[in-house]
C-alpha cells in the first residue's frame, strides 16, 4: 500500500477503498448477479439468463470472497474473456478451485483470494509467462498501450493475440 502512495505513483492511479465485510455479501452478490448478467447479454445468451450461474454457484462466490470485493471482481474479469466463449467453463474451474480450497485449512481470510490468483496465473501458459510478468512494470497503459504492444510483441516474439491473452489473465488478478 504504500508504494500506491507514493506522489508519482499515486498521480496515475485511482483507488477505490471498499471496505471488507460480511455485511457486504448482499452488495457483492448483486454485483456478481450483475456481472453474469451482461456475460450473457454480451455474448447473446438470453436464454441462459434464468439459469447461469446457479444460486448455489453464486453462493459460493460470495462466500468465498468473505465479504471482500476483489475477489468477486477477479472472478468476474477472469470469466468475462471478449473474443472467448469459454465463459461458463471459465467459471465451472473457479468453483472447482474454490471447492479444492476449501477442503484445505484456512491460513488467513485471504485464502479463497489467493487460491483465485494463483488458479489464474496457472492458465498463463508455462513458455510465455516470464513475458507475462514483465507487464506487471507500472506504465500509464493509456498513453502508451499501442507502443508498449508493439515492443512487447517484438521483445518476446509474440503474437499479438497472445499479448492480449496475457493481458486478460493479468487483468484478472490486477487488484490495484
Amino acid at each position: 500500500m504504500s508504494t500506491i502512495k507514493q506522489d508519482n505513483i499515486a498521480s496515475v492511479i485511482h483507488s477505490v477503498e471498499l471496505p471488507i465485510s460480511r455485511g457486504a455479501d448482499g452488495e457483492i452478490e448483486l454485483y456478481l448477479r450483475g456481472g453474469f448478467k451482461n456475460i450473457l447479454e454480451q455474448r447473446d445468451f438470453p436464454q441462459l439468463l434464468s439459469s447461469w450461474p446457479g444460486d448455489n454457484d453464486i453462493w459460493m462466490l460470495v462466500d468465498a470472497a468473505d465479504g471482500l470485493f476483489a475477489h468477486s471482481a477477479a472472478v468476474l474479469r477472469h470469466v468475462t474473456y471478449p473474443q472467448d466463449s469459454q465463459f461458463r467453463e471459465r467459471l465451472q474451474s473457479v468453483l472447482d478451485t474454490l471447492s479444492d480450497a476449501g477442503r484445505q485449512p484456512s491460513i488467513s481470510s485471504f485464502s479463497p483470494l489467493d487460491a483465485l490468483y494463483v488458479h489464474i496465473m496457472k492458465q498463463i501458459p508455462e513458455h510465455i509467462l516470464l513475458s507475462a510478468l514483465f507487464l506487471f512494470f507500472p506504465l500509464n497503459w493509456d498513453a502508451n498501450f499501442r507502443w508498449y504492444a508493439y515492443l512487447f510483441c517484438s521483445m518476446f516474439r509474440v503474437s499479438e493475440r497472445t499479448f492480449r491473452d496475457i493481458c486478460h489473465y493479468l487483468h484478472a488478478v490486477d487488484f490495484i
